[in-house]
């Protein structure tokens, strides 16, 4: 090893571009541990999820004066309940109710946790989206939440209106992305290969051959046996 090895601050471009091709079937091979074992663990050991969603569209419940339309201040007014509608349809009771209506053994704060609630781009539509381990039981809980919702927001709201836009979709499986995990896997054993190479290189004392020796140490090389026996490094101890 040259003294520009063993001292980090002096290794060139040149130096560490030699020393991974010198290892490269060591980088491929870890790098393929670390990617194959990504993508068996997610696909071994981490539960598919899949979502459903639905939607309700909002109005104020007020129409326009004139051809029945809804103006600019009716659009804005039903855009701005959709807000108050979602704390409404994240409280414990509807929670509680889809767990009555569906019957599926799942508590209320399960309910809660797998059921997603949003304004689609600030609009007056009110997307549901349930997510769980489960798909049939996905789809049922966003229907259930369709059913319960009118008649819960007319009880505590008291205004604006509320009908389905859209029931509940089939759900599709939202997670785990195996490509993206063995993607990860494979970075990262990318970046671990290539530390253990470089490391394992810095540390490494022995002399290599001639050439190392020399920039090693200021002295002239008269000559070479080349049978002395090497260690398992590959070079001579100093």
């Amino acid at each position: 090893m040259s003294k520009r090895l063993r001292n980090i601050g002096e290794i060139s471009i040149v130096d560490i571009f030699k020393i991974l091709l010198r290892k490269l079937w060591l980088i491929i091979l870890i790098t393929l541990v670390f990617a194959l074992g990504s993508y068996f663990y997610t696909k071994t050991f981490i539960s598919p999820k899949y979502m459903s969603t639905a939607s309700l569209y909002v109005t104020n419940g007020v129409k326009s004066v004139s051809d029945d339309t809804a103006n600019l201040d009716d659009l804005n007014a039903s855009a701005k309940l959709v807000d108050s509608y979602i704390v409404v349809l994240q409280s414990d009771s509807v929670a509680q109710q889809i767990s009555e209506k569906t019957q599926l053994g799942y508590s209320t704060g399960a309910i809660k946790s797998m059921i997603r609630l949003s304004s689609i781009n600030e609009t007056q539509v009110l997307r549901v989206q349930v997510t769980c381990k489960s798909r049939k039981d996905a789809q049922t809980i966003a229907n259930a939440m369709l059913e319960v919702a009118p008649a819960t927001l007319k009880e505590v709201a008291k205004v604006g209106e509320v009908e389905t836009l859209d029931t509940a979709s089939e759900a599709g499986q939202v997670s785990p992305n195996i490509v993206t995990n063995t993607m990860v896997g494979f970075l990262l054993g990318l970046v671990v290969s290539v530390l253990i190479v470089l490391v394992q290189a810095m540390l490494d004392r022995t002399v290599k051959g001639e050439e190392d020796f020399k920039e090693h140490y200021d002295i002239a090389v008269l000559g070479s046996v080349p049978d002395f026996k090497e260690n398992e490094k590959g070079g001579y101890k100093r």
